[in-house]
């Protein structure tokens, strides 16, 4: 009998400018991005906004970040929640 190493967990955050550690967006932030991918160009540009802030959970600092910046992570380890 073997042990087989877990599957890293996916998840979609932004790395912080401050600690170059990963932050999960918040359930909020999915939802805004939801929007943006469905919405036509001119609805997203009157109503849907592309920048929020975001506070770091490990560091304690707030940036200011684009929907473009989020990205998919693998390794949950060093997560900030």
């Amino acid at each position: 009998m073997h042990a087989t190493a877990p599957a890293p967990v996916r998840f979609r955050g932004i790395v912080c400018r401050h600690c170059n550690r990963p932050v999960r967006r918040p359930a909020s932030l999915v939802v805004r991005e939801n929007i943006v991918k469905q919405a036509e160009p001119n609805l997203t540009q009157q109503w849907g906004s592309r920048i929020f802030p975001l506070r770091c959970k490990t560091c304690g600092r707030e940036s200011i970040y684009a929907l473009d910046q989020i990205d998919s992570f693998a390794d949950a380890q060093n997560l900030a929640l």
